[in-house]
């Protein structure tokens, strides 16, 4: 409890001090998942199944006429079905719990009051407990404390069949009402305990998302580092054209416009002889087909130039928004802003699928997977011993069943050995040279599309290449944001094959 708490306990009545010191020492039981709900939910219905199959044993063996042992179950069937049939967590949980608390008290009738048999309702109570709610906890207590504080006292013949009970029912309905609390103190210990450890295991798993994120921005600013020498060389190259022809074009014009104008005097005074020595000495054919070209030269690299820029800027952009993204775009301009990491171990073919429909992501991530891939892919060339004239790299999307998208990306590499197959998206695991690769980058793209409910297949060859294969769907995930997204949800959704 907070100071507030407890200054407000300090002007409370006597009742209030307990209750409220009650609720500050009960567990918070903030709730579980759903994953996690639906999991205990059904330990209990297959208990419930469980212990009908019991009561059937034992009251044939009892001697129970068949329809008599129907009558007996009944309360049980209504329950059972709504436990099973019910989409409301509290509802099915409330049925659940009343089945098996129902099963307790079926099975002390029919032992006739065995004594024995109450050690059911401690069996069923610790079931309950599963499902950590304590409206459903106090219900199923409530449930053995009429049944014995009630029942037992107005009618003990029903409840026990040892004298000692029958002849005094208050007491033992005291007794078994110690019993009862001892059992509620020892569960909520644990449940205490359970409570803690998962405060405990809740930031953990924060702090451990949290690094996640930075590892996924650390790896694209590390990407975006290491493209930035290649990608001065790309523009270096198409830069040097312009400024060779420019200055080219800036020696040919002077001496043209100088031609032109001792022409324009010859012209005047009609020495055709010299203006044709003129012409031959300008070289004046060549520079009409030279001029023409170093200009179409010029466009194209300030073209190459200023795709390269739109590349580097659409792939750096953040792309925080969960949206409707153009798949095919997204790669286009991924590729273009790595070619210095393949070009000189491969070429690379993109294969887009045009008809392909925008899928639902965070593209500035799924960039960041297609550019792992594919520097993944030219290092495996590389180290196959291949140079642009054999190495290669095949980028592909198409349509996949049940409403996804496919993306494949492919290379005549070395592969992947089997041993290390289950290894490969591991976080730090490379077979890498040192320098060469931080481990990092099959991790990230396995935690961004688990992330994103996809899957990542791998298909791979020893000595002749990789193909990773990845689905997404076009709705995108569950989560709105994807590193929010609880672990089991993202578990359940995302898979690795191959």
């Amino acid at each position: 409890m907070d100071d507030r708490d407890t200054r407000e306990l300090a002007t409370a009545g006597p009742a209030a001090v307990v209750v409220g010191w009650t609720r500050g020492h009960l567990p918070r039981s903030a709730g579980i998942s759903s994953a996690s709900f639906a999991a205990r939910h059904r330990v209990a219905r297959w208990s419930i199944l469980a212990l009908v199959g019991l009561l059937v044993v034992v009251g044939l063996t009892r001697g129970e006429r068949l329809e008599h042992l129907v009558v007996d179950l009944s309360p049980i069937v209504l329950p059972a079905v709504v436990a099973w049939r019910a989409n409301r967590r509290l509802i099915a949980s409330l049925a659940g719990a009343w089945a098996l608390m129902a099963c307790a008290s079926v099975l002390v009738h029919l032992t006739g009051g065995l004594i024995e048999a109450h050690f059911m309702y401690f069996v069923v109570l610790t079931l309950v407990a599963i499902y950590q709610d304590w409206r459903i906890f106090l219900g199923s207590i409530g449930f053995v404390l009429v049944s014995h504080g009630v029942v037992g006292v107005l009618k003990p013949e029903s409840m026990y069949n040892h004298p000692e009970a029958i002849e005094h029912p208050v007491l033992w309905a005291l007794i078994h009402a110690a019993f009862v609390f001892a059992l509620v103190v020892v569960l909520v210990v644990e449940w205490q305990f359970a409570d803690a450890d998962q405060q405990v295991n809740t930031e953990v798993l924060r702090d451990l998302r949290t690094t996640q994120a930075m590892l996924i921005q650390a790896e694209k600013l590390e990407s975006i580092g290491q493209l930035a020498a290649g990608i001065a060389h790309e523009i270096n190259t198409p830069i040097q054209y312009v400024t060779d022809n420019s200055t080219f074009l800036e020696g040919a014009f002077t001496d043209l416009l100088g031609a032109l104008d001792r022409l324009e005097a010859l012209a005047r005074d009609g020495h055709a002889d010299e203006a044709d020595a003129i012409v031959a000495n300008a070289d004046i054919a060549f520079l009409r087909e030279e001029i023409p070209l170093a200009l179409v030269q010029s466009h194209e690299g300030l073209g190459r130039v200023s795709e390269i820029v739109r590349a580097m800027k659409d792939f750096s952009h953040p792309g925080s928004e969960l949206a409707a993204a153009d798949l095919n775009h997204a790669i286009g301009s991924t590729i273009t802003v790595s070619r210095n990491e393949w070009k000189y171990v491969a070429t690379l073919e993109f294969l887009p699928d045009e008809s392909i429909p925008a899928v639902r992501c965070h593209e500035g991530q799924i960039k960041q997977v297609v550019l792992n891939m594919i520097v993944n892919a030219a290092h495996a060339i590389g180290s196959a011993g291949h140079d642009a004239s054999t190495g290669r790299i095949v980028v592909s999307t198409s349509a996949a069943p049940g409403g996804r998208v496919r993306l494949a990306v492919s290379d005549n590499g070395t592969g992947v050995p089997d041993a290390l197959r289950a290894r490969i998206f591991d976080p730090f695991f490379t077979t890498k040279e040192v320098g060469k690769g931080t481990g990092q980058g099959l991790s990230v793209a396995h935690r961004i599309i688990a992330a994103h409910a996809g899957t990542i297949g791998l298909d791979t060859e020893l000595g002749r290449g990789t193909t990773f294969t990845i689905e997404l769907p076009v709705d995108g995930p569950r989560c709105d944001d994807p590193e929010q997204c609880p672990e089991a949800e993202i578990e359940a959704a995302a898979g690795v094959v191959g």
